[in-house]
Order: structure tokens, then C-alpha cells, then sequence
């Protein structure tokens, strides 16, 4: 029974983690796109996973996205 458990616990985060991947990468890619101009306005959007992404609207109302990498080597 141990053994089941186990590898029902270890689907499951498996499956949670694909998840989470699945949607900061729809973020990232919604965020980027014209159509949320409006939504963003004079806000700055950050989403952290695995790199930090910016996104921003200009003066001539254009996302401006921007990637910092986050450098751990140190």
C-alpha cells in the first residue's frame, strides 16, 4: 500500500507541476499580446517562474515585455 501511495503522491505532483508549467507559459504569452493594452493600462505585470518577465504599455499603447534572467551561479 506504500508503494501506491507513493506513486499516486508522485503522479500527482508530476501532474501539478505540468499544470503550473502549462499556465505561466499561457501567461507569458497572453500578457505579451496587444489585446491587454487595456487590461494592463499603467500597470507593470511581473511573473516570476524561472525567469522574471515585465510587461508594460508605452506611450504609444504597445506591450513592452523585457526578461531578467535569474542567474544563481553565484
Amino acid at each position: 500500500i506504500t508503494n501506491i501511495l507513493s506513486d499516486n503522491q508522485h503522479n500527482w505532483r508530476i501532474k501539478k507541476l505540468n499544470f503550473k508549467q502549462a499556465l505561466f507559459d499561457f501567461f507569458i504569452l497572453h500578457w505579451a499580446t496587444e489585446e491587454m493594452v487595456p487590461f494592463i493600462g499603467n500597470k507593470t505585470i511581473h511573473i516570476n517562474f524561472k525567469q522574471c518577465y515585465f510587461f508594460v504599455v508605452n506611450d504609444s499603447k504597445s506591450i513592452v515585455s523585457r526578461i531578467v534572467e535569474d542567474d544563481q551561479t553565484n
